[in-house]
C-alpha cells in the first residue's frame, strides 16, 4: 500500500500532510489515476508556491465508497487497497486436483492463498484437473488426425484413454504378403515377398522354374513346360516319348525322315503322297510321289516336279495371248495354229498407210491379229490408227485429208504489231502458218518482226507498243510518244508549225482516219473539216483549237506590223503564199490548188518567233486553207488566214471577217491546234 502525498490548499497556504477525504484536495495517488499538476498557490513571501506535484491524468480524487482490491484509491484516502480489502474468504475447494484456501488482495486482486489449489484446464493426465469431479472429461487433446495414409494403412483420431492420448481407429504396416497391395505402407506393393518354391518338370524337353510373386499372385517364372510333340526327335510334350505321334512312312510332311515334306500338300500342283520305297505295306523308309496334278495343270516337262504347267484347254488355237489347246506353246501359227487373214482385207492403205504396205501378224500381248503400219501412220498403244495429230503434209491417220488437226495452216499471218509486223517470207512471199519443225502445231512463216522506232503521227504504231499516235501521257504508253512539230510563240503558247492533218494521209492523198489531228510537213492538210470536229481532232491529240488571239499573235511572230504572215511581210508578193494570186498551173488562167503543209513552192510563207533564244517558224498562216479558231458563242465559229483562192486582203494576219456555224465544211477550210504545255 502507498501513501500518496498530497497538497492541501487552506487560505493561500500549502501545507504538506494527509489529505483523508478533501473535497479541495487533489489527487496525487499512482500515476494516471486521476490527479493533475495544480498551482500550488503564493508563498509567505508573495513567492509561487510552487506546483501542485505529479502530474495525473485528469481532475480531483472522487470518492467511490469503501475501499476495495482493484488497485484504486476508492475512498480517497491517500492509500491504495488498505486494509486488504476482501481477504479471509474461503477460496476453492477439495474437489479433484483443487484445495481449500483463503483470499488475500495482492496487487489489485483477490489471489487465493493458504495452501489453495484453484481449477485449471483440463489436460489428458488421468487428473480431475478442472475439479469437476470427472478426470480427463471432453477428451482433452483428442480430435487430430494421426497415423499415415499410404498403401493399406489408413489414418485414425488422437483420443485421450486412461489418461494418456492415444490414436485410435488407425490402420498401420504389417508384414508385405503376395496380394498386390502395399501392406507396409511403404508406396511399393509386394516388395520383398520371398519366392515360393520351384515349379514344372525337368522332364525332356521341359525345364523347372521358381514360384515368383507377379501382380497379387505367385507365377512361374523360368520353366520351360510341355509343347505340342513335333517330329524332332524330341520329346517336346515331356511325356517320357519321343516323335510318338508321326508316322514316317505315310506322313507327306515327314515323309522317311522328320521335316521332308513333300512339296507341301498342293505344291507344284498336284496332290502329293507318301509310301514306302517298296509299296504299299512295304517296311521301308517313306518317299514322296505324285498322286494326280490339279484341275488345271499338266506335267509337260519331265525334268520339273509336280504338274509345273497351268493351263485351260479351250481347243483350237486362236490369237488371244493364251494356249488354247494346252501344248505349251501361245498362238503358235501352222498346223494346228492359227492362219492369218490378209493384209488388203483388214487394214488401211490410203494416205501414208498405202507405202510401205501394211502387215499383219498375231499380238499376243493385244490378245488379236493387228495391221503393222509403218512409221507414218499415228497409231496408239493397242495398234489403231487414230485421229493424226502430226503437221507433216502427210494423212497421218488415212482417211484422205492431210494435216486436218490444224485447220488454220495456210492462213495469212504475220509477225509483230504496229508498224514492226511483217507480212511476207524469206521469198518474199505473202507469210502464212506453216508446220513447226517438231511436227507438232503451225508457226508463221514470215521474216522477223521489224525494229520499234519513235513514235509519230502517220496513223501507224511506229514504236509497236499496240497503241497508235498515242500523246504524251496517255495511260499504258511507254517512253515512246509522238512529239508534235510545233512553234513555241509565248512563254504559255505553242501553236502547230504546219496545217493539221489527218494521221493515214499520204503526200497529197487525203486519208480518212479522223482519230486525231497531225503537225506533219508535205502533206495535203485535213480539208472539208466541221469546226466540232477540228475541236475534236485537237483534243484528241492533247491540245486544243487557238483562240483568235493566240493565232494571231502567232501569225505575225516577232513582226508586230506583219500582215500576211510571212517573212519580211512588210510587203506582198504574189508568190511567197499560196493565195488567190498565185496560179498553181504556169501559164494557167486564175489555177487555184491546194498545196502540201508548208510545201517548198512557199519556203519563204513563214511566221517567225524567238522565246527564249529559240526561234521557228510556223508555215502556211497566211493562204492554203483557212483555219478554224475558238467560237465566238455557240455556231459563231471565226476563220482565219484565208486559203488559196482568197486575194491579198483576206489572207493578212488582222483579217477576221469570215464565221461559220457548226455544219459548215468546204475544200479550202482546215485548222491547226495550240497547246499551253510544251510537245
Amino acid at each position: 500500500m502507498r501513501r500518496l502525498g498530497l497538497l492541501c490548499l487552506v487560505a493561500g497556504v500549502s501545507f504538506a500532510y494527509g489529505c483523508n477525504v478533501d473535497p479541495f484536495c487533489v489527487e496525487n495517488c499512482e500515476d494516471g489515476d486521476g490527479g493533475a499538476r495544480v498551482d500550488g498557490g503564493d508563498g509567505g513571501g508573495g513567492g509561487d508556491g510552487g506546483d501542485g506535484g505529479e502530474v495525473g491524468d485528469g481532475g480531483p480524487c472522487v470518492p467511490m465508497g469503501l475501499e476495495v482490491c482493484n488497485g484504486i484509491d476508492d475512498n480517497c484516502n491517500g492509500f491504495i487497497d488498505e486494509g486488504n480489502p476482501g481477504a479471509g474468504a474461503v477460496c476453492s475447494r477439495n474437489v479433484g486436483e483443487c484445495r481449500e484456501g483463503t483470499t488475500a488482495c495482492e496487487n489489485g486482486r483477490l489471489e487465493c492463498r493458504g495452501g489453495g489449489v484453484v481449477a485449471v484446464a483440463e489436460i489428458c493426465d488421468g487428473k480431475d484437473n478442472d475439479c469437476d469431479g470427472t478426470p480427463d472429461n471432453g477428451d482433452p487433446g483428442g480430435g487430430p488426425p494421426c497415423g499415415i495414409d499410404t498403401g493399406e494403412c489408413m489414418r485414425g483420431t488422437m483420443r485421450c484413454m486412461g489418461g494418456t492420448l492415444s490414436c485410435q481407429g488407425a490402420i498401420g504396416p504389417v508384414t508385405e504378403t503376395c496380394n498386390g497391395r502395399d501392406d507396409n505402407c511403404n508406396s511399393m506393393i509386394d516388395d520383398g515377398v520371398p519366392d515360393n518354391g520351384s515349379c514344372g518338370t525337368n522332364e525332356g524337353e521341359c525345364t523347372a522354374g521358381t514360384n515368383r510373386c507377379v501382380g497379387g499372385g505367385y507365377v512361374c517364372q523360368g520353366s520351360v513346360g510341355p509343347r505340342l510333340e513335333r517330329c524332332n526327335n524330341l520329346d517336346d510334350d515331356c511325356n517320357m516319348m519321343i516323335d510318338e505321334t508321326f508316322n514316317l512312312q505315310t506322313d507327306i510332311r515327314n515323309c522317311g525322315t522328320c521335316g521332308n515334306a513333300c512339296g507341301v500338300p498342293n505344291a507344284f500342283n498336284a496332290v502329293w503322297k507318301c509310301e514306302p520305297a517298296s509299296g504299299p505295306g512295304g517296311a521301308g523308309p517313306g518317299m514322296c510321289k505324285v498322286r494326280f496334278c490339279q484341275n488345271g495343270f499338266f506335267d509337260i516337262d519331265p525334268t520339273m516336279p509336280g504338274c509345273e504347267y497351268a493351263c485351260q484347254v479351250r481347243g483350237q488355237e486362236i490369237c488371244n495371248g493364251l494356249d488354247d489347246d494346252c501344248d505349251g506353246m501361245v498362238d503358235e501359227l501352222g498346223v494346228g495354229g492359227i492362219t492369218l487373214p490378209s493384209a488388203a482385207t483388214i487394214c488401211r492403205t490410203a494416205g501414208a498407210c498405202a507405202s510401205p504396205a501394211p502387215t499383219v501378224s498375231c499380238n499376243s500381248t493385244l490378245g488379236r491379229i493387228v495391221c503393222n503400219y509403218n512409221s507414218n501412220v499415228e497409231t496408239d498403244g493397242m495398234g489403231n490408227i487414230v485421229s493424226e495429230t502430226r503437221c507433216d503434209g502427210l494423212d497421218n491417220d488415212c482417211d484422205g485429208p492431210a494435216d486436218e488437226a490444224y485447220p488454220t495452216k495456210g492462213q495469212a499471218c504475220g509477225n509483230g504489231v504496229g508498224g514492226c509486223r511483217r507480212t511476207v517470207n524469206s521469198m518474199g512471199q505473202p507469210a502464212t502458218l506453216a508446220c513447226n519443225a517438231t511436227m507438232n502445231g503451225v508457226t508463221c512463216n514470215a521474216i522477223a518482226a521489224g525494229t520499234p522506232q519513235t513514235e509519230i503521227c502517220d496513223g501507224i504504231d511506229n514504236d509497236c507498243d499496240t497503241l497508235t499516235d498515242e500523246t504524251k501521257g496517255t495511260p499504258g504508253t511507254n517512253a515512246s510518244y509522238v512529239v508534235e512539230p510545233m512553234v513555241r510563240v509565248g512563254t504559255n503558247l505553242w501553236v502547230y508549225q504546219y496545217e493539221a492533218s489527218r494521221p493515214d494521209t499520204v503526200g497529197m492523198t487525203q486519208g480518212t482516219s479522223s482519230a486525231r489531228a497531225c503537225s506533219r510537213q508535205n502533206v495535203i492538210p485535213w480539208v472539208n473539216v466541221t469546226y466540232p470536229e477540228a475541236v475534236a481532232a485537237c483534243t484528241a491529240a492533247g491540245m486544243r483549237i487557238c483562240t483568235e488571239a493566240e493565232w494571231q499573235t502567232s501569225c505575225r511572230g516577232n513582226v508586230t506590223n506583219c500582215n500576211f504572215g510571212m517573212a519580211g511581210c512588210n510587203t506582198y508578193s504574189t508568190t511567197q503564199c499560196n493565195g488567190n494570186d498565185y496560179d498553181a498551173v504556169a501559164g494557167g488562167s486564175d489555177d487555184d490548188a491546194i498545196f502540201a503543209t508548208g510545201s517548198a513552192t512557199f519556203p519563204m510563207c513563214t511566221a517567225t518567233s524567238t522565246v527564249s533564244g529559240v526561234t521557228a517558224s510556223a508555215f502556211d498562216m497566211s493562204g492554203n486553207v483557212k483555219e478554224w479558231t475558238l467560237a465566238r458563242s455557240t455556231g459563231i465559229n471565226p476563220l482565219r488566214g484565208g486559203s488559196y483562192n482568197n486575194t491579198s486582203g483576206g489572207m493578212a494576219c488582222n483579217f477576221n471577217f469570215t464565221v461559220a456555224d457548226d455544219t459548215f465544211q468546204f475544200n479550202n477550210v482546215g485548222f491547226r491546234c495550240c497547246s499551253s504545255t510544251a510537245p
